[in-house]
């Protein structure tokens, strides 16, 4: 299926490229385009592309983009300067990492209106998180202004 094929399906959505693989994903589609010989790369939308880019703002330390300084969040400074010692501290980053991620999406939002319901970050809430040596497991649930939630686990190795 290309490109072409599912815009019928989700008119006026724009995809983006599913960075994130699971053993098995809901694919929504193969994308013509490659960056290497023979690999593809697949399209996402709706509740799978908001945890994809709510994940992504949780990777990105603040400041880190060069052209984007005001996205990102702690999190991840926090997690490689080794100042995570317990899920406590986890917990604790996390939830001031989610209002930063929050304040972002609603900016977002301010910018692309149009933005469908399902792509909208309506919440974050945390799950579970552990700390063991130098892995962070981060269990968060994503839920859409639509209703919709998804719950995942963000594997980090921090050294």
């Amino acid at each position: 299926m290309s490109v072409l094929d599912w815009q019928p399906l989700f008119p006026g959505r724009k995809a983006d490229l599913l960075a994130f693989h699971a053993d098995t994903p809901f694919i929504l589609a193969k994308v013509q385009q490659t960056l290497f010989e023979g690999k593809g790369g697949s399209a996402c939308v709706g509740l799978q592309k908001l945890a994809q880019q709510v994940a992504l703002r949780l990777f990105t330390k603040l400041d880190g983009k060069k052209y984007e300084t005001t996205e990102g969040c702690q999190l991840m400074t926090e997690a490689v300067s080794m100042a995570l010692h317990t899920s406590a501290d986890v917990r604790r980053a996390f939830e001031q990492s989610r209002i930063d991620v929050l304040d972002q999406f609603a900016g977002d939002l301010q910018l692309r209106p149009d933005t469908p319901a399902d792509e909208q970050l309506y919440d974050l809430q945390w799950v579970s998180g552990t700390l063991e040596g130098d892995a962070l497991n981060l269990s968060i649930r994503v839920i859409s202004q639509a209703g919709d939630s998804s719950q995942f686990t963000l594997p980090v190795t921090v050294s």
